[in-house]
């Protein structure tokens, strides 16, 4: 039995609780303790415990749904620092290398697209660069990356061919990706 007053298990259905002394007895079919009100225990089926498996589902659903569609820059170890972008062209391959922020509407519209590309023709690679820094706000035209590849604008794109020379470079590469995405019948 278990006691009303300290919530404690008594072994035998005796109406003296071993652990407070409390006297209970029989009233109606239910048990009341001495100058206590009786109390009732109910049995529900959710417990608080199950509250902790189901957080962590939906941290894994968020997780997962929110990085989707993010690009993973090749820079990401240390975003907005200079590199070379060269060392990173794969030859025998057609390279687009997409300086993005994730600031800009625009470079996030698009990165979805070319993630589509990328996995559609498996002539092409598709290289994302982070221009910004990690500790600032909106797009980064003073990171040293920025500075060192003379970046204006975003998205910038830049187009290797499969000997790893750069053929086309902003505007006319953006017209040039354009194209391809409506070759690939990826809508803009």
């Amino acid at each position: 039995m278990i006691c009303p007053h300290c919530h404690q298990f008594t072994p035998d259905n005796s109406f003296k609780c071993i652990h407070c002394g409390a006297v209970s007895k029989k009233q109606d079919g239910e048990t009341a303790v001495e100058g206590y009100p009786v109390a009732r225990i109910e049995k529900r089926f959710f417990k608080p415990w199950m509250l902790l498996p189901l957080a962590l589902l939906a941290v894994l659903a968020y997780l997962f749904i929110s990085h989707q569609n993010k690009i993973q820059s090749i820079n990401a170890f240390n975003p907005g620092a200079e590199f070379n972008v060269e060392t990173y062209v794969q030859k025998g391959k057609i390279n687009i290398v997409d300086f993005y922020s994730n600031y800009c509407p625009p470079c996030r519209r698009i990165s979805p697209l070319l993630k589509k590309l990328d996995q559609q023709r498996p002539d092409l690679v598709v290289l994302a660069v982070d221009i910004n820094r990690k500790q600032v706000k909106g797009i980064d035209f003073f990171s040293p990356l920025a500075r060192q590849y003379k970046l204006n604008a975003v998205p910038h794109f830049r187009i290797y061919d499969a000997e790893g020379s750069l053929v086309k470079e902003g505007q006319e590469a953006y017209m040039e990706i354009i194209g391809m995405l409506a070759a690939a019948g990826i809508r803009f």
